[in-house]
């Protein structure tokens, strides 16, 4: 006998074949997966007693009864008793001509059975049986009662496994190409753009493959946080870096990472950052970033988690970047004291700048800039807007240059004139001119109202008078309209007693014409100088009499800008501030009134002047106080415009008689 040879070792599975095997598995769970389905699904539409075929004839039983007896082409052929889905006893068949006849037989029918027995064996039918119902499939019962559900709830999974693995729309960047914005297309911020040259010359060197430091070897800020109000440009800086290092730009707002779904935020953060990464050197502009970079801690409910897993993956993203990955991200909020303190710490936010409204230098270059594309008047000085647009954003100035053309517009003009900025300015600061026709008491009563305002300003001479009116506008009844001599960016204990002086004056003026009988026309007079009364005491620690009667001592009282709250205080400590801020209010109205009695004669002069003329700029304003003739608004070529030489530039303020109803 031959010695068989050896056999070799069973060598293991080669890659492939292992490969194979995974397949051939997928496919056959796949294949039994769709062929129970096919199953489930045929014997729920065979377990569906749905007759296709064409639609029986109803027959009342009495109809039944009659045919079962006749004989002719309607005759009955067949009868079959069963159980229909009601439970009721129904009767189904035939007649003669092979179309299908049911009727629902009466339970008190006890002699049916005998009938059709005699009908067959009189030859009169066919055929009849008793069919007993197929007893219900309690497993593809309940499999059909948890399709839908189990299809509903599958189609939601999906769903939220999609969004959290994808999280969300695919992000596109704007390309450079379509990026024009530069630096020289953004005004009134030389700050700002002197802070974020080395911002674009880091992204410049990343972009032709060179690291960039200083001489000392201080690296570039990765990350820029704007701050400021709305509309002063903060959108429009990140474009412009963006722009002036020709480089792709992501833009995305905080509230887009904030889903329904916990988890999707936190992945379209990674979503963001690995496309980010791609496209190096590139930026990324997260808007509104205080609505996923709030402070955690603050909320117990399912969409704070979702918040705080946001803020978390951010915090990693933006933690793991080094120094070469040529991604720089900056962001914009309005409210920075909402931020979490992790997410504006070093290393994350390592440079802050706070885009501030426009001084009149940076209001001038604005309007330059927008005053481009419209039609002016050669004559007009820009210089002379800039100083009438004070406390207005580059948001601001831009709809005003705009809602200026438009008003021109209207009035068919070759050009806008400054006039045309001037009652746009009064439009969107008043609102517009009303077609209310005010009774003649009324109308002397807002004049006076507002004669009393505008000569306070004029003695304490705090505020420079620019203009007065007793035009509606709004719910304003009149106004009186006054431009700081220079931008101001505090106040002292005088100016602050002035201002209340002038919200006061209205309201004395209208006792000194009806003495004791004031009307409800200083109601925002009264709102504004209880609010100013109320920070002096809380706030600033002042009193009108001064640091000799302050017996509070210079602390805050005032509630936290955040959380609402207010500082922790003794019952006897807010009956002492209340108190305070009615001796403050009952100060600045006894001050108001002796004003306008040592005025009595400029007073009248100026509420008179009103009634005939509506409106005073103060050229006029003046000529009323010192008795001369008053040009009227028709007979000049440039209503509205001052050309005082004691005007200066700051902020606007106005104070307003307005349109109110006693307990509003």
């Amino acid at each position: 006998m031959k010695d068989q040879p050896p056999q070799k070792d069973k060598e293991p599975d080669s890659f492939k074949e292992k490969l194979a095997r995974v397949k051939y598995s997928v496919l056959r769970n796949k294949f039994a997966l769709s062929a129970g389905a096919l199953i489930l699904t045929g014997a729920l539409l065979s377990n569906n007693d749905v007759d296709t075929a064409q639609e029986p004839e109803k027959l009342s039983y009495s109809q039944f009864y009659d045919k079962l007896t006749e004989e002719g082409d309607k005759s009955i052929k067949n009868a079959f008793i069963t159980i229909n889905e009601d439970n009721k006893p129904v009767i189904k068949g035939e007649f003669d001509d092979k179309t299908p006849y049911y009727t629902e037989r009466p339970l008190t029918d006890s002699g049916l059975f005998d009938d059709l027995k005699n009908a067959k064996k009189d030859g009169k039918i066919e055929s009849y049986d008793i069919i007993q119902p197929d007893p219900p499939n309690a497993v593809l019962g309940f499999a059909a009662a948890m399709l839908v559900p189990l299809v509903l709830l599958g189609g939601l999974m999906a769903g939220y496994l999609y969004y959290t693995k994808k999280g969300g729309k695919k992000m596109e960047p704007t390309l450079p190409q379509n990026n024009q914005t530069k630096f020289k297309d953004v005004a009134g911020a030389d700050e700002a753009k002197e802070e974020l040259i080395e911002i674009v010359d880091f992204l410049k060197a990343h972009k032709n493959g060179k690291t960039m430091a200083n001489n000392l070897g201080g690296q570039c800020p990765t990350g820029v946080l704007f701050t400021g109000d709305p509309g002063n440009g903060k959108t429009l800086l990140a474009r412009a870096v963006a722009g002036e290092a020709g480089v792709p730009f992501f833009a995305i707002s905080g509230s887009d990472f904030v889903e329904m779904f916990v988890g999707v935020g936190a992945s379209r953060v990674r979503n963001l950052f690995d496309q980010a990464r791609k496209s190096s050197p590139c930026m990324i502009f997260i808007d509104e970033i205080d609505a996923v970079g709030k402070q955690r801690g603050h909320g117990l409910s399912r969409s704070s988690d979702e918040q705080e897993q946001t803020l978390n993956q951010l915090l990693v993203e933006m933690d793991g970047f080094n120094k070469d990955t040529g991604v720089i991200v900056m962001a914009a909020t309005n409210r920075p004291d909402m931020l979490d303190s992790a997410l504006t710490r070093p290393g994350r936010f390592d440079r802050k700048i706070i885009v501030p409204h426009p001084d009149i230098k940076a209001r001038e270059q604005i309007l330059n800039i927008h005053m481009k594309k419209i039609v002016i008047d050669p004559d007009l000085d820009i210089h002379e807007v800039a100083k009438g647009s004070i406390g207005m954003s580059g948001a601001d100035l831009a709809n005003l240059v705009n809602e200026a053309a438009r008003t021109a517009s209207r009035r068919n003009a070759e050009y806008v004139t400054l006039k045309d900025f001037e009652d746009t300015r009064d439009k969107i600061w008043m609102g517009a001119e009303s077609k209310l026709v005010l009774s003649p008491e009324e109308r002397r009563t807002t004049a006076y109202h507002e004669a009393g305002h505008a000569i306070a300003l004029w003695v304490n001479n705090n505020k420079d008078l620019h203009k007065i009116s007793i035009v509606p506008r709004g719910k304003a009844l009149g106004v009186t309209m006054a431009i700081p001599e220079t931008d101001k960016y505090s106040m002292h204990l005088q100016d602050l007693k002035n201002d209340l002086v002038m919200l006061y004056a209205g309201r004395m003026a209208e006792e000194y014409l009806y003495p004791g009988n004031p009307t409800t026309g200083a109601d925002n007079d009264i709102e504004r100088a209880t609010g100013l009364a109320r920070n002096m005491v809380t706030r600033w620690g002042m009193t009108w009499a001064g640091n000799k009667e302050n017996k509070f001592g210079v602390v805050n009282y005032a509630p936290n800008s955040l959380t609402g709250a207010y500082a922790e205080k003794s019952q006897q400590t807010q009956e002492h501030i209340d108190q305070e801020v009615k001796n403050i209010s009952i100060g600045a109205m006894e001050e108001a009134a002796k004003l306008i009695r040592d005025h009595e004669q400029e007073f009248t002069a100026i509420a008179e002047a009103l009634l005939e003329h509506e409106t005073l700029n103060r050229q006029q304003i003046e000529d009323a106080i010192a008795g001369r003739p008053i040009k009227s608004h028709k007979t000049e070529i440039k209503a509205g415009n001052d050309n005082s030489p004691e005007e200066k530039t700051g902020k606007a303020l106005a104070s307003q008689s307005t349109l109110s109803t006693p307990g509003m």
